[in-house]
């Protein structure tokens, strides 16, 4: 393994590239003041990885990962904090979630892998589900409202075919 850095009175700037015993590229990465600050890439089987956009040494843009040919992942930071989170699989998205200081907060939609639709959209506050919230399992829909966490309020379950069959009432 080798690396080859730029120095300047004594602290990192510029580029770090690290190579493999094949002298293969495995990481590349921008430093400023000995912090990372652009765009740092690692590669696997000299294939694209990760590459996350850093800012005075915390993530601050689009993190892309790729798993394998059929998973990606991308995060979205601001000064280090995850903001939202979006998965896809063999390109068609899977989820897409909104975090609030690294807490799922606000909406997350659930896409069914095979036709891409909708299949659930969840309200949440600070990892808590909290909001109305629907969701589709098998033959139903199911329309509900959470309040801190806990069922509060209608829940209506409907056919596939939008057609009501029950109703409750919790608190």
């Amino acid at each position: 393994m080798c690396i080859r850095d730029s120095y300047y009175n004594y602290k990192q700037n510029g580029v770090s590239i690290e190579y493999n015993v094949f002298n293969q590229i495995i990481s590349k990465s921008y430093y400023k003041d000995n912090l990372l600050d652009g765009i740092s890439i690692q590669y696997l089987n000299n294939k694209l990885a990760l590459s996350t956009i850093y800012k005075n040494g915390l993530k601050h843009g689009w993190e892309h990962s790729k798993f394998d040919n059929y998973i990606q992942r991308d995060k979205k930071y601001v000064f280090g904090s995850l903001c939202e989170s979006i998965k896809f699989m063999k390109n068609n998205i899977i989820y897409k979630a909104l975090f609030n200081n690294g807490l799922l907060h606000g909406i997350t939609i659930i896409y069914d892998k095979y036709t891409g639709d909708k299949k659930n959209i969840l309200n949440f506050n600070y990892n808590t589900l909290d909001g109305q919230c629907i969701v589709t399992e098998f033959d139903r829909i199911l329309k509900m409202h959470y309040k801190f966490g806990y069922l509060y309020g209608a829940q209506m379950v409907f056919t596939k075919d939008k057609e009501l069959k029950f109703v409750g009432n919790y608190k």
